[in-house]
């Protein structure tokens, strides 16, 4: 008889490695399938009842489009590891309210199914986050390590006076401050384990008293609500959901929720509104000046349309700025934390019977 040598592998042994890839990429697809549903089930009802509810508080805002972003991400996983029947046909046909895999398997020309045009949309959300968000994201982070240079007490007059009564005004110790490169015009919370108020000299000599004060106000309330460690987890979060295009569109309407909860509060301390929106108005205008304008393409002289994504962070200012000087601060009910608990309990509920 033959004898098997230690490379030779048994004959069944590749039908059975070609049914397990099979069976994996079978769960692979259907967990982003069912992801991106949950995360469109989860938008709609969310938005319906926030309007319906119509909440403003910026915090009960951000509660809420957390659970759009979180979910989607943990309950495909949650239900499948505990209840494994939820795959069969049984279910499928007797107890889902809806099964994505009956319209994904609708044929749209010859062999090509709704699912194989769908899986475009993953692949393309994917190659956004990558060059959008997660590259930019690397390179904004080791580029301010580098940076960032700690300012000592008396190197600008300005900030010294400014920042103590930011700190009382919060009732919090004044935070270590760094220099920011020039070319970025900002103030913002650098660092995670030991966050740093990186501001950049342009700034402080651009805005009044006041204005920085109302700023300093604002990043302060940062510190106040840990928010160095939540941007970390979204990014965490957003980056396991890096297919989902629903995740990509809530996790900005979280970080614009964010800044509105911190404009609150620094309101709340100064009593001043008007301050921090001329202040956010001048960084702003400042920031476009330092960095140029951007050159039109050839063959355009004038007319030139921005980014898409600048209109966005412009449209962002605009409605913060907008709130401050209508309103002022919002909040929370008593009823608001039974509101996110009841409403994520029964989309759970809801969700476990979409397969």
């Amino acid at each position: 008889g033959r004898i098997l040598c230690m490379f030779d592998e048994p004959r069944s042994a590749l039908p059975v490695r070609n049914l397990n890839m099979h069976s994996a990429l079978t769960d692979l697809y259907r967990y982003l399938a069912q992801s991106i549903s949950y995360s469109v089930i989860a938008a709609i009802a969310i938005f319906l009842l926030v309007k319906g509810w119509r909440s403003e508080d910026p915090r009960l805002r951000f509660r809420f489009y957390l659970l759009i972003l979180v979910l989607p991400v943990v309950l495909p996983l949650l239900f499948n590891l505990s209840y494994p029947q939820r795959n069969a046909l049984f279910f499928r046909d007797h107890l889902a309210l809806l099964d994505t895999g009956r319209w994904l398997d609708i044929v749209l020309w010859k062999q090509v199914t709704l699912g194989h045009a769908a899986l475009a949309i993953p692949g393309l959300t994917a190659a956004l986050f990558l060059t959008q968000e997660a590259i930019p994201l690397i390179r904004r982070y080791t580029s301010r390590k580098r940076s960032l240079e700690p300012i000592m007490d008396g190197q600008f007059p300005v900030l010294d006076p400014a920042l103590y009564e930011a700190s009382r005004l919060m009732g919090r110790k004044a935070p270590p401050v760094a220099l920011a490169p020039p070319e970025e015009h900002a103030m913002y919370v650098s660092g995670l384990t030991k966050p740093v108020l990186a501001i950049s000299p342009g700034l402080l000599t651009s805005i009044t008293p006041d204005e920085l004060r109302a700023m300093l106000c604002h990043e302060i309330a940062h510190l106040s609500r840990s928010d160095h460690w939540t941007s970390w987890m979204l990014v965490v979060v957003r980056s396991l959901a890096f297919f989902n295009p629903v995740a990509w569109f809530i996790s900005r309407l979280l970080w614009q929720e964010n800044e509105k909860a911190c404009d609150d509060m620094a309101v709340s301390a100064t009593g001043d509104p008007a301050s921090l929106a001329s202040a956010l108005v001048k960084a702003t205008a400042g920031a476009k000046t330092v960095t140029g304008p951007i050159a039109p393409p050839k063959g355009r002289t004038n007319g030139r349309k921005e980014p898409l994504k600048t209109q966005a962070q412009e449209a962002h200012l605009a409605d913060r700025v907008k709130r401050l000087v209508s309103r002022g601060g919002h909040r929370l009910d008593q009823w608001d934390s039974a509101k996110l608990w009841t409403t994520a309990l029964l989309l759970a509920i809801i969700l476990f019977f979409v397969v």
